[in-house]
């Protein structure tokens, strides 16, 4: 039997669309990998009509859970169910742990509320997060995200006629943060237009109404009608299991922000160049993956002429995904090695341990507690 069971909350059902529920995916089978006698469970709360009715399932069915660490509880979405959740660990001195993925300015009186009231300990994605939080007071212990490299296809290209159109593809979900009417702008002003394709996968938003979507849908294509792109432009709607770049020339992520950002780092992984708008976040990614030269992977975020200058360049040069040809084995390393699930479930076990009771013999208190860096 298991010692210590961690039961890892989301909003939503898992699948593999989203990175971060891919994350939780492999973190089912990475931690009880990463620590013998480690037991996992997954519950959302999606698909519960009320609150009560969520914690009804956790009490018959979690009461041996031992942690609880909760994905982005602090957010405006669904919080009421936040809020019994963080009350049924309470109710049972059981540790909780609000796992923040994005942390925004307005979050920070919403966390000093929750953990005076809830006694929650703080867990941070990446190191720009947690510098962050620390700098507004909080006690916080990284547990770095990583990505789930088993979601990128990493089939040998499909053949394509040199003379065809080259391709410049950008993925995510139809929130406004990532800004793909910038990406539709610059593609046009680029003058790219029979020359190359934009293809754009764009996922519901989870957290927006359906009609939400189709607005935000008819604003992207009554932009490419600004821009005269014609058939050059192709929007797939389709939500697929596995992220493929293997078709494109260039990809472009846009966000103004992202708390970690995977699709860039899939995209690499793969050889295909990343451009990326120059938020914290895809900093961080170029100096990882580019050491050398990390500002020929950016932009400014919202400079439409500076994304269309960087497309241009590449299409007609080619030089960045030359240069991740010559490196791709160690961008994929370094990838494997830091950037991996592996290490999230390190530490996500590791601070399990430290949550158990005291063991018969054991002195009173030893393993339990808050620590400052579980890795």
């Amino acid at each position: 039997m298991p010692d210590r069971k961690i039961l890892l909350v989301h909003q939503f059902e898992l699948n593999r669309v989203t990175g971060v529920r891919a994350l939780l995916s492999e973190l089912l089978w990475r931690i009880p990998e990463a620590r013998d006698g480690t037991a996992v469970a997954f519950e959302c709360f999606e698909g519960y009509d009320d609150p009560d009715a969520f914690v009804e399932t956790l009490a018959s069915q979690h009461s041996d859970a031992t942690t609880v660490v909760g994905v982005n509880l602090h957010g405006d979405l669904l919080f009421d169910y936040s809020i019994r959740l963080l009350e049924w660990c309470a109710s049972a001195s059981r540790p909780v742990h609000i796992y923040v993925h994005d942390y925004y300015p307005t979050h920070r009186a919403v966390l000093e509320s929750l953990v005076a009231n809830y006694h929650c300990g703080l867990l941070a994605s990446t190191e720009l997060i947690r510098n962050a939080m620390q700098a507004d007071g909080f006690e916080v212990v990284l547990a770095p995200v990583g990505v789930p490299i088993e979601n990128v296809d990493l089939r040998p290209p499909p053949s394509r006629d040199p003379s065809a159109p080259k391709v410049v593809g950008s993925i995510g979900r139809l929130v406004p943060r990532k800004r793909f009417e910038d990406v539709v702008t610059a593609f046009g002003l680029a003058g790219l237009t029979g020359r190359a394709s934009l293809h754009l996968r764009l996922i519901a938003s989870c957290v927006f109404s359906v009609e939400h979507d189709e607005w935000m849908l008819a604003g992207i294509r009554a932009e490419g009608e600004r821009q005269r792109l014609g058939e050059s432009l192709r929007i797939d709607r389709t939500a697929t299991e596995r992220s493929d770049y293997r078709g494109y020339d260039a990809y472009v992520c846009a966000s103004s922000y992202e708390g970690f950002s995977m699709t860039p780092i899939e995209a690499a992984y793969t050889g295909c160049p990343p451009l990326m708008s120059e938020i914290p976040a895809h900093q961080a990614i170029a100096r990882t993956l580019f050491p050398d030269r990390p500002h020929d992977f950016l932009f400014p975020t919202g400079d439409t002429r500076a994304l269309a200058r960087l497309m241009a360049d590449e299409l007609e040069s080619g030089r960045r995904a030359a240069y991740l040809g010559t490196r791709l084995t160690e961008i994929q390393e370094v990838v494997e090695s830091r950037l991996s699930p592996r290490r999230t479930a390190e530490v996500l076990a590791a601070l399990a341990d430290q949550d158990m009771p005291p063991q018969p013999g054991s002195p009173a208190g030893q393993g339990r507690g808050k620590a400052d860096n579980p890795q």
